[in-house]
């Protein structure tokens, strides 16, 4: 309670999902799924967080220039 006071604040939110529909969750944001049936499931982070901060989750030049790098070295790797 000390570290996280305001989460007595929060509140859940339950979806219930159609064929076909495709449920969007911000980055950083605390999530659980029950899935029941057949179905596929798929998570992608696109830009994962590199800040521990939600508000601000990304330090946007420090994230692309490291995605370069590691774009160049795989690259001179054969990879």
């Amino acid at each position: 309670a000390r570290r996280f006071p305001r989460a007595r604040l929060a509140t859940a939110a339950e979806v219930v999902m159609a064929q076909g529909e495709m449920l969007y969750i911000p980055a950083g944001w605390f999530h659980e799924v029950v899935s029941s049936g057949e179905h596929w499931a798929l998570n992608f982070w696109f830009h994962p967080p590199d800040r521990p901060d939600f508000s601000r989750p990304y330090r946007a030049a420090a994230f692309w220039a490291r995605e370069a790098r590691q774009r160049r070295q795989m690259a001179a790797e054969g990879g």
